[in-house]
């Protein structure tokens, strides 16, 4: 009991930090309080930059005269950038050898063809 409660606050955290409210203003906010490594949601950042792209012209008319809208490229910059600094500090990862070892033993228990039957059988495909 004492744990289904537990785990019920950590759902709700989640729930809360993933919320797509305010363009999903939680997570963004905990995601620049973080120190890499980290690896964010990618698809938010892909989400930016269609809308980014789809939202503003490529060129800005000034009288009769069509310019680079730098401005769309700047900011196209600011988000690229923002991805790129989650890649700037290596994992401090350690070997594990039991874990290898076990996979392994393990890795040729299941073919491809097993493993996409049980995918069908946990989710089938919708018809048609």
């Amino acid at each position: 009991m004492k744990q289904n409660l537990h785990l019920k606050q950590i759902w709700n955290r989640l729930e809360a930090l993933t919320a797509s409210e305010s363009n999903h203003a939680a997570y963004r906010q905990s995601l620049h309080t973080i120190n890499p490594p980290c690896v964010p949601f990618l698809g938010l950042y892909l989400t930016d930059l269609v809308f980014l792209d789809d939202g503003n012209a490529d060129t800005v008319q000034v009288g009769d005269q069509a310019f680079i809208n730098f401005d769309k490229r700047y900011k196209t910059c600011a988000i690229v950038r923002e991805i790129q600094q989650y890649q700037q500090t290596a994992y401090a990862l350690k070997e594990w050898p039991q874990l290898m070892k076990y996979l392994c033993r393990t890795s040729h228990l299941l073919d491809d063809n097993h493993m996409y039957k049980q995918s069908l059988a946990i989710e089938p495909r919708a018809a048609a």
